[in-house]
């Protein structure tokens, strides 16, 4: 790419680093980084609570503003002091395209203002339904659980509640109505945005893809005997940092586990209270293992140890539109996986072979991990063929390239 090709894009992601759709935008973000463009990247620090860290790598500037917030936690994007750094670091610049990820208030306010500024191409990154019945709704429903007698967090809850009262009512509806362009994870978001008048000249669909680079098929035994588990056992794994499925999951598994003693959970997943109240609900809690928080750089091994990896969803509004990041995971490690038919993961899987995609139930969940616990012979020929998925369908190298080609189409990059 000459020189003269070359543009300024501001990527803005509400989540902390390692966290949600970090790993989305930052992926799309590095495609573009190589094409030659000059991007500034900004997220929120994971423990910085009044420092912005800068980082600069090849033609990325990376931001990691404060993690400071008032009454939303610091992946919420409500942090006032954080929403200022956001401003002075970025406000005065001058940006051809910014590509907002989710509409919180640290990624909308700046993408708005910025797009009247600069008279800037705003691309509004539609990967999560957050709105009437949608993630915000969970989230409440997950604090509640948490209060249990204790006052500053029902107040807490409540002055959240306030808040996320507005945001449900904004939240999509503004960023899709200034938005030149919008990106949707989903097929059912697709949908959303078309009924909200979003014309389909201006809509594209792009699925989240697999980083075939850092997550990789590793031998089972070889994972196993390097991070101290038992090569004898079988292990059924999970992922993720977001928990509102976990008691769904663990009623399942329960129904697995006393099938077999030999059989163990293992949850790759930070520690938190939530998930330690559902844990000791199980009868089987003693075979199910909690690793903490990984590091994306080091998960490849502990997929790797699992021999099935599985996504449970109950069918809602909220899962319906979004497809989460541990589903590109799984068939990254080159796993057979067990899922629930909600939203765009059970097309996938039926489409391709890729396991079982079971009805949004408990008892016909742990039903399909049985049968396929059932079926060794098929591991390793459904775990290939989901690798041969990542590598190709969903390899974050071809959606990358697809959706750059479709902006050089459309002269938006030229």
């Amino acid at each position: 790419m000459g020189e003269w090709a070359k543009l300024k894009i501001l990527f803005l992601n509400h989540n902390v680093q390692e966290f949600g759709t970090y790993f989305r935008a930052m992926a799309i973000s590095d495609f573009f980084s190589r094409k030659g463009h000059s991007i500034d990247f900004v997220a929120v620090s994971n423990d910085k609570k009044l420092k912005t860290v800068k980082q600069v790598n090849g033609n990325t500037t990376s931001y990691f503003t404060p993690s400071l917030p008032l009454l939303m936690g610091k992946d919420e994007g409500w942090g006032l002091l954080e929403i200022l750094v956001r401003l002075s670091v970025v406000l005065f610049k001058k940006y051809d395209i910014i590509y907002s990820f989710d509409h919180k208030p640290n990624v909308i306010i700046p993408a708005l203002l910025l797009k009247k500024r600069n008279k800037a191409f705003l691309i509004a990154d539609w990967c999560d339904w957050w709105g009437k019945d949608g993630l915000l709704s969970r989230n409440a429903e997950l604090r509640k659980s948490m209060i249990s007698g204790k006052p500053y967090r029902l107040l807490r809850h409540y002055l959240q509640s306030i808040l996320e009262n507005f945001e449900e009512k904004w939240e999509e509806s503004i960023p899709l109505k200034h938005a030149d362009m919008v990106t949707t994870i989903c097929s059912e978001l697709m949908e959303r945005a078309l009924k909200a008048g979003i014309r389909e000249e201006n809509l594209y669909l792009l699925p989240s893809g697999a980083n075939i680079k850092k997550v990789n098929c590793e031998d089972k035994y070889i994972c196993r005997k390097k991070l101290g588990f038992n090569v004898n056992k079988t292990l059924l794994g999970f992922l993720g940092n977001y928990h509102p499925d976990i008691p769904f999951l663990i009623n399942a598994a329960d129904n697995v586990l006393k099938k077999d003693k030999d059989i163990h959970l293992i949850l790759i997943t930070p520690h938190s209270q939530f998930l330690y109240n559902q844990i000791r609900k199980s009868q089987y809690k003693n075979r199910i293992t909690v690793t903490g928080k990984i590091r994306f750089d080091d998960l490849s091994p502990y997929l790797g140890i699992c021999d099935i990896l599985l996504l449970p969803q109950e069918d809602n509004t909220g899962n319906r539109g979004r497809l989460p990041n541990k589903f590109c995971d799984y068939i990254a490690a080159g796993r057979p996986i067990v899922a629930t038919d909600v939203g765009d993961v059970g097309k996938y899987i039926n489409e391709y072979g890729l396991g079982y995609a079971t009805k949004p139930n408990e008892e016909d969940f742990s039903s399909k991990i049985n049968d396929l616990l059932q079926n060794r012979d098929e591991w390793i020929v459904i775990g290939e063929r989901a690798r041969i998925i990542a590598e190709t369908v969903l390899n974050w190298e071809k959606l990358s390239e697809d959706f750059y080609n479709r902006l050089l189409d459309l002269k938006i990059i030229k």
